[in-house]
């Protein structure tokens, strides 16, 4: 590919790659559309199991991609995993056994309207693209979920020009609201969003510098992810609350962590 994005997928690849990987890997993916953006493109999520038609009592993850417009990476990490297991379930013992043992879903573009206005317009783009009463635009997909959304204005704003402004309320965007309903209609165990970028693994709470209830499994299990990223690559990783970077609220994972009470975490 080339063009503004060079290798990196727009919208309109990443709906490409999407589709073709629903074509050639039937046996072991299926293609979801959640819901639509702001602007109407489609919000996709991936099933990808041994089984993907059936409901099967499996334990199941959620991953997800570009919350934040600019941050092209995070569509790729997500997008790449979804290729790489189906391309390698018929080779690759670990892989075919992951998908033997667990439903994997994966929704690597939920800012679809935002990533493409970083593309083709401002490059720094970060929110979604909602026409604010202001006359400005946006909201942070990533301050508008329910929990402790608008708990102080450190951790979010309440104005609408602002880079983390948090919307008119909690799961105000349509691009939140479906991945609060996948949440709801699923039995996930654990949710991982990824970011850019700072190399870390982040785990709630982001609302307050306060321990949550599952701080000691949390920060063992990021321990853990950190440690299996070095056998891989030698990248280090720093496993930490996500309040230690800055403080947010109406994030991603305090909502999957304080509302689900499952493990979740944000990887930059």
């Amino acid at each position: 590919r080339g063009g503004l994005n060079g290798a990196y997928h727009s919208y309109a690849e990443t709906e490409q790659e999407l589709l073709r990987l629903e074509r050639d890997y039937p046996a072991v993916l299926r293609l979801f559309r959640l819901g639509t953006s702001l602007e109407g493109r489609t919000i996709f999520a991936l099933k990808i199991s041994d089984r993907p038609a059936l409901d099967e009592d499996e334990p199941e993850v959620l991953f997800l991609g570009c919350h934040h417009a600019r941050e092209w990476i995070s569509v790729e990490v997500p997008l790449l995993f979804a290729r790489h297991l189906a391309e390698h379930w018929a080779t690759d013992a670990d892989v075919r056994r992951s998908l033997e043992e667990a439903e994997i879903w994966i929704v690597p573009l939920v800012n679809p309207d935002g990533l493409d206005y970083s593309i083709q317009t401002y490059r720094w783009w970060r929110k979604n693209r909602r026409y604010n009463a202001d006359g400005s635009f946006g909201v942070d997909l990533n301050r508008n979920y329910a929990y402790m959304w608008g708990a102080d204005d450190d951790g979010s704003s309440p104005a609408p020009s602002s880079e983390v402004y948090r919307g008119a309320g909690p799961f105000s965007e349509p691009e939140t609201a479906v991945v609060r309903e996948l949440c709801r209609e699923r039995s996930f165990l654990t949710v991982v969003s990824y970011h850019s970028y700072g190399q870390l693994i982040l785990y709630p709470w982001g609302w307050t510098d306060q321990p949550s209830p599952r701080a000691a499994l949390d920060r063992a299990l990021a321990v853990r992810m950190a440690e299996l990223i070095r056998a891989v690559n030698g990248r280090d990783y720093a496993p930490e609350p996500a309040s230690q970077l800055y403080l947010t609220n109406g994030d991603t994972v305090d909502y999957i962590g304080g509302t689900l009470g499952i493990p979740a975490f944000t990887v930059e």
